[in-house]
Formats: C-alpha cells, sequence, structure tokens
C-alpha cells in the first residue's frame, strides 16, 4: 500500500510527546502529554479523548516553558525552592523594627502558612492556590460550640505576610510574576467601636479603687490619656511633667521590656486635665516614703513594690476581673482608647489635635475610625442645613400655636422616655474631653 514502510514523524527533542494512556480492564483511553519544564523536570498531563487536544495543549506547554526559560535568573538553579525553605529565608533576613512584630510573623508562618504552602514549590503557588487557602481558612476550625473560632482580621494578617514574601521573591527573581497581586480583596467587616458611657466609667473607677487600688492610677492614666497600654506602664517620671500638665510618649513596654512606640507617631505629647495631674503627685509622694527618697527620673511610674513596671497581661487580667465586680459589660482594655478619642469627638475636640494626641499617621484614620461619635450632629444636621438656606418656603410655616404644640410633644416624649429607661441625648455643653468623667477622689 501507498503508506507502507513510511516512518512515523517524531517531534523535536525538548518539545515533549504525545501519547495515548489505556486503563486496564476498561475501553477507556486518555491522549497524555509528556514534557520537561523550565526546571529539568519531566511532567505528565492528561488531556482528553481527542488527540488534536492534547496536541494543541501540549504546543501551547512548550511555548510557555520556553518563555519561562527565558526569563529564567541564573541564580534560581537546577533545583527550584520550596515555600517553607524561602519563608524561612526570608525571616532570618527581615528587619523588623518592634519585638512584637517579629513573633507576630513567626507564629503566622509557623501556625498557618507553613503547614499549608511548606511543601509546594515556590513558583507553584498560584491565585488558584491562594484563593482555595482563603475559602478552607475557616473551614475545620470551629469550637465546641460550632462557632468559627478564627477571627477574619486572622486571616488578614496572615495575607498580609504571604504578600510580603511573594513580593520579595518577585524582586529577587525567585517568581516571574506575582499571583498575590490578582488577589479579591478579602471582604473583613469593620467592627463598630462601642466606647464606654459615662456611668459605666464611674462604675469602673468606683471598683478599680475599692477592690484593686494598686491599679486605681493606671486606670485614670488610660482613661484620661486615651494611650495604648504598653505606653502607659512604659512611663517613667522623666515622661511626666506636672507643671505643664503634659505626659510625654517616648516608649512603650512589651514583655517587660523597652520598645520603640508603634510608629514615629507614636512619639508625642498628650495634654491631662488636673484630676489626673493629682493622682500622679498622690503617686510620686507614696513612691518617696516606700522608697525613703525622691524618684529618680528613670523610675517608672507604674511600678509594683520592688520598682520594677507593671506587666501588661496581669493588667489586663486584673482589668477583667475590674469589669466584673463593677457589672459593666465585657469590653477589652484597649476600648479606653476609643472612649477617650469618641469623647474628644464629641465634645469638638478639633480632629488635627485629636490626631496628634493619640498618635495616628492622619486626620482622616482619626475621623474614620470615630465617625460614629458624630451621630449627634448628623441628627441635627437636617434642621441646621434648613436655617442656612434662605428664601426657601417648604409650604408650611409653623405658627405659635403649633410650636407650643410641638414643645409639649417634645416634653412629654422626654417624660415617657425616662419614665422608660430611656437614656437622653448628652448635653450639649461639653467643653472638655472627660467632663461626663466623674470625679472619683483617691483616698
Amino acid at each position: 500500500m501507498k503508506n507502507e514502510g513510511k516512518k512515523k514523524r517524531r517531534r523535536r527533542k525538548g518539545t515533549g510527546g504525545v501519547w495515548k494512556r489505556v486503563c486496564k480492564g476498561s475501553s477507556t483511553q486518555t491522549w497524555v502529554i509528556d514534557y520537561v519544564n523550565e526546571f529539568g523536570k519531566r511532567k505528565v498531563q492528561a488531556i482528553g479523548k481527542k488527540k488534536e487536544d492534547a496536541i494543541k495543549k501540549l504546543n501551547a506547554v512548550v511555548k510557555q516553558v520556553e518563555y519561562k526559560k527565558l526569563q529564567l535568573p541564573a541564580n534560581t538553579g537546577p533545583e527550584p525552592i520550596t515555600f517553607k525553605d524561602y519563608a524561612d529565608k526570608w525571616f532570618k533576613n527581615k528587619l523588623f523594627k518592634k519585638p512584637s512584630t517579629e513573633v507576630s510573623y513567626r507564629d503566622i508562618l509557623l501556625k498557618h502558612l507553613i503547614p499549608y504552602f511548606g511543601d509546594d514549590l515556590l513558583f507553584e503557588i498560584s491565585r488558584e492556590a491562594i484563593q482555595e487557602y482563603m475559602a478552607k481558612f475557616f473551614q475545620d476550625d470551629r469550637n465546641a460550640t460550632g462557632r468559627i473560632a478564627r477571627a477574619p482580621q486572622t486571616l488578614k494578617n496572615v495575607l498580609r505576610v504571604l504578600g510580603q514574601i511573594l513580593k520579595e521573591a518577585k524582586r529577587n527573581k525567585r517568581i516571574i510574576e506575582n499571583p498575590f497581586f490578582d488577589i479579591d480583596p478579602l471582604p473583613v467587616d469593620t467592627v463598630e467601636v462601642r466606647p464606654l458611657e459615662p456611668q459605666e466609667i464611674e462604675a469602673i473607677l468606683e471598683s478599680a479603687k475599692t477592690y484593686y487600688p494598686a491599679l486605681y492610677p493606671v486606670v485614670c492614666a488610660l482613661l484620661f490619656t486615651g494611650a495604648r497600654r504598653g505606653e502607659v506602664l512604659a512611663l517613667r517620671w522623666q515622661d511626666i511633667d506636672l507643671p505643664e500638665k503634659k505626659v510625654h510618649v517616648n516608649w512603650s513596654l512589651w514583655k517587660d521590656q523597652l520598645v520603640a512606640p508603634k510608629t514615629k507617631y507614636s512619639r508625642r505629647a498628650i495634654p491631662i486635665g488636673p484630676q489626673l495631674a493629682g493622682i500622679l503627685r498622690v503617686l510620686w509622694a507614696e513612691q518617696k516614703l516606700r522608697k525613703g527618697a525622691i524618684p529618680g527620673a528613670e523610675d517608672f511610674v507604674f511600678a509594683d513594690r520592688q520598682g520594677r513596671p507593671l506587666n501588661g497581661d496581669n493588667v489586663s487580667h486584673a482589668w477583667g476581673r475590674i469589669l466584673k465586680k463593677a457589672k459593666v459589660r465585657k469590653v477589652r482594655l484597649h476600648d479606653t482608647r476609643h472612649t477617650y478619642a469618641s469623647m474628644a469627638v464629641a465634645a469638638n475636640v478639633n480632629p488635627k489635635v485629636l490626631q496628634r494626641i493619640l498618635g495616628h499617621s492622619s486626620t482622616k484614620m482619626t475621623m474614620d475610625l470615630y465617625s460614629h461619635a458624630q451621630e449627634k450632629d448628623i441628627a441635627a444636621a437636617g434642621a441646621t442645613i434648613e436655617a442656612a438656606v434662605h428664601n426657601v418656603k417648604i409650604g408650611h410655616s409653623e405658627n405659635s400655636e403649633d410650636k407650643e404644640s410641638s414643645t409639649q410633644a417634645d416634653d412629654n416624649i422626654q417624660e415617657s422616655g425616662n419614665a422608660k429607661g430611656v437614656i437622653l441625648p448628652m448635653s450639649k455643653s461639653m467643653n472638655t474631653i472627660c467632663c461626663h468623667v466623674p470625679k472619683v477622689r483617691r483616698s
């Protein structure tokens, strides 16, 4: 015949091959492509029942491999690196500004990223793999009550570290493209800040004074400065300026050691009122009496009997017990900072001034965090805007009889609200941040 003796055409060396796979005991057959990737590793991939589809796929793969070989740097080496090896190298070479950040990143690598991506080759981590990890993050992680144990913020922190690793790998030409740039944004719901109410602050101060008198000055400092826990516990007497009524934040306490503040904006001066200044004077006198000498400039303001700074975790645990004794809802110790800021916003403190007091990087950050404190202004905006627009008649002018009936109706609503225990709006004569906080004398 015509085709007899005709040799079968072979593919060029290095361009892979196509062959048919037949399952034993079955008539099912699948066409498979066989090629060598850019790292010299053999790959076999099943395509389908049609040989034409397999050839088409193989040609596309070979072109992609050739392109990657051109882009592949010399330092990649014949053996590709795994995610675990590269992540370990990245972590060792990374410079951390704070020890707490280093500990947090190490925990994220050991608990989350390495157990999932550790054995994968770095260049094989794709967008699909990351999206799959995000989908599985909250699965099989439920506590005894069936509720999800992990918080959405945890995944956000994990993805931040993963993104930094892949970004560094792209810079070092370990990968050609960074798959993290195409990841869909994480839909994390922001938790509404719930600051303490004035009556709650009164109960907390009374509880701390009665049951934990040694921590009473710390609680007052947290409530009346809006500083972070570590910043308050790191205060030394050289940071206290009582004549000028200022507290200077220069350090933060972490694991019983002084570290640099969170950001460059965290180094700041915080104004204090006469109540906190008086408490600090009493505390200084008590330390002088206990030591038998004037407290040194580098002595800690909030210290134990041996002069050592108070442990932050112990303070947080005691805070929970103070709330329980005061019969106040459970809030974090950090919410004292939110309470300070919310009351400042409600007191119409200049946003730029508040930003500097809190140590935020921008005014936008401050106002976005505590915009809920402006609800009273939003409620009054309708009447304010209407009064500002001149020569506009809505079609109904309120006569004296209408005003009288309206006023009587408001009085009835207010009386009804008081009878039912409804909380009425705060007074508008709020001139200072802490004017709603009752003055509790220190015995």
